[in-house]
């Protein structure tokens, strides 16, 4: 008699992506909030923002939760 052995399915890739995919979406990504302009130098002079990307139309920044 032949040990059985195990087939890798699809479907149990599919399942640890989706899964993957549900914890980063959950609990990885920071929130997103609009902030005025006078927040946002506010929280520049104060040492709060990290990261500062600026185009055409749009500041954006990431900054540092207390």
């Amino acid at each position: 008699m032949e040990p059985r052995q195990q087939q890798f399915s699809i479907w149990y890739f599919i399942a640890v992506f989706l899964v993957l995919l549900a914890f980063q979406n959950f609990f990885v990504q920071g929130r997103v909030e609009t902030l005025a302009y006078s927040e946002f130098k506010s929280a520049l002079k104060a040492g709060k923002v990290i990261e500062v990307t600026m185009n055409d139309a749009v500041i954006s920044g990431k900054l540092i939760v207390e």
